[in-house]
């Protein structure tokens, strides 16, 4: 059997939910960061994770759970620079393997300039 791995997940639109579901099915520890109190209220009661309410972006929102901790990070939110700026914090915090969701090019090609 696979060993189960601790798994963050920034974001709960469709596609956080839907990783959410896999990854928990397939024994997996998940915990998930939200700051919309509403979607989490109502995500409570179908997934089998740890909900936290919180800006992702704040590095204080991470002090509140083992985030060090955690094997994967993947930033799953409607915000590009959202989604980088976690990957970049994860990789503060030492999480190895991060993934981010990038849907425009543009937000891509900014962030590699301000990086350069």
């Amino acid at each position: 059997m696979k060993k189960s791995e601790n798994i963050l997940i920034i974001g709960l639109g469709t596609m956080g939910i839907c990783l959410a579901r896999r990854l928990s099915r397939e024994g997996h520890h998940i915990t998930i960061i939200e700051n919309d109190t509403s979607v989490l209220k109502s995500a409570d009661s179908i997934l089998d994770a740890r909900l936290i309410a919180g800006n992702a972006g704040d590095f204080n929102c991470w002090s509140e759970f083992d985030a060090a901790e955690m094997d994967y990070m993947i930033a799953v939110t409607t915000d590009d620079a959202l989604n980088i700026l976690c990957a970049q914090i994860a990789d503060r915090l030492g999480i190895k393997k991060k993934i981010a969701r990038i849907r425009s090019v543009n937000v891509w090609s900014e962030n590699a300039l301000h990086t350069a």
